[in-house]
């Protein structure tokens, strides 16, 4: 039997640097240009459901792969 994923919400910069293995300051780079894509203001959180289209990769194997 799988072991459930995690079921957070919110994409942080630090799953960003463990699913892509960029430093800090490119994923708040790559982050930054998620938010002026989805067009969010500075203050709101990012999805997964963002990432998950802008990284072109399943939200499955997103959260998966989230601490």
């Amino acid at each position: 039997m799988q072991e459930p994923f995690n079921r957070r919400l919110v994409f942080t910069v630090k799953d960003l640097q463990d699913i892509t293995g960029f430093g800090l300051v490119k994923c708040r780079e790559i982050m930054k240009d998620m938010r002026t894509t989805y067009k969010l203001p500075k203050h709101q959180f990012l999805l997964v459901y963002h990432a998950s289209k802008y990284l072109r990769v399943p939200t499955k194997e997103l959260l998966l792969r989230m601490r």
